[in-house]
């Protein structure tokens, strides 16, 4: 995705010299999407963090307590 609005940041910079292009808000838009991507807006949790105790409605993958699926079952 930040190709495409790379290219078409681009082509609104051409777009501008003949007297037209993007919105002010859709161009500012794209411009923060490219500075700022979702995928870097939190940090990736740690293996200390994940250590502690959970809430009661969170189970931690690996732990059973009994209950198989169906793989097992058979």
């Amino acid at each position: 995705m930040a190709k495409i609005f790379a290219d078409l940041l681009a082509l609104d910079g051409m777009a501008q010299t003949a007297g037209c292009g993007l919105k002010l808000e859709l161009r500012k838009a794209l411009e923060a999407s490219l500075r700022f991507p979702a995928k870097a807006a939190s940090p990736a949790p740690v293996a200390e963090d994940m250590t502690g105790e959970m809430p009661e409605n969170v189970i931690r993958f690996g732990e059973h307590d009994g209950v198989y699926n169906r793989r097992n079952e058979a």
